[in-house]
């Protein structure tokens, strides 16, 4: 099955979280770095994600460049 990366940046970010809850999501920090876990919760402010092991991370909303995040294809019958 065929997977389209969906990319919502910083300022789009807040409109947006409430449909991530529960998703697997990237979160990519401005310093580089790429945290990969479900989205748990999140605040004004904050971002609390879970990663497959268990660990919380806790995230500002200013150190968040990106959130990157898999959306099933949608298949279009050609015939």
């Amino acid at each position: 099955m065929s997977k389209r990366l969906v990319r919502v940046f910083a300022p789009q970010l807040p409109a947006r979280l409430p449909h991530l809850l529960a998703r697997e999501v990237n979160v990519v920090l401005f310093n580089g770095n790429t945290y990969f876990g479900y989205l748990v919760s999140h605040a004004e402010m904050t971002l609390l994600l879970r990663d497959l092991r268990g660990h919380e991370h806790n995230f500002a909303m200013s150190e968040i460049a990106e959130v990157i995040y898999d959306q099933p294809a949608t298949l279009h019958n050609t015939k």
